[in-house]
């Protein structure tokens, strides 16, 4: 009998000491946000408003609020300066699609025409490397905020500086050459 009523305290006991740390998280949790006057007024009693104890809390409680102040303001504009960042990126990467596409539908256009043509497997054009994976590409575009070149030769695209390579006036890239007779 008296085994069972210890094995029902011991129950009790770790049933109440949980409901105690449940119960003083809950108190915490609300007292992270504390009133000024539980600050100012910690034991409960009334104070001198001219005390150097009450005033130095007084002035701790302003420098406390003028640093959460500003904590909140820096946060605001990391936030806004992400956004920017995220709207790039979206721009970025569905005009990287946008690219991708157009490959994609100028190659289908190309191995059309040449089966058409009667051309077989090996003749073929080859198709153009795979879209990177969005996780990639926003990676590589958080790392230098600009989409490298990697990312467009990825799809067979070339650079606008690399197009007007050759001339000066990227005559040599565009396949112009005024010097032949041929027309």
């Amino acid at each position: 009998m008296l085994e069972r009523a210890y094995g029902t305290m011991i129950l009790q006991d770790f049933y109440l000491r949980k409901q105690n740390e449940a119960l003083h998280k809950k108190e915490k949790k609300e007292g992270k946000k504390t009133d000024r006057r539980k600050i100012l007024f910690s034991d409960g009693f009334g104070r001198h408003m001219t005390d150097t104890d009450f005033i130095r809390a007084l002035e701790a409680d302003k420098q406390s609020r003028v640093t959460e102040q500003q904590q909140k303001a820096r946060k605001r504009a990391a936030k806004a300066d992400f956004q920017v960042i995220k709207k790039e990126l979206e721009i970025a990467w569905e005009k990287l699609k946008e690219d991708h596409r157009k490959v994609m539908d100028t190659w289908k256009a190309d191995v059309e025409y040449s089966k058409a043509l009667g051309k077989r497997g090996g003749d073929l054009p080859e198709k153009p490397t795979k879209l990177i994976l969005k996780a990639t590409f926003s990676e590589q575009f958080l790392q230098t905020n600009t989409p490298t070149n990697e990312d467009t030769e990825m799809i067979g695209l070339e650079s606008d500086s690399e197009a007007m390579e050759g001339d000066e006036d990227g005559e040599a890239a565009a396949g112009i050459d005024w010097d032949s007779e041929e027309e």
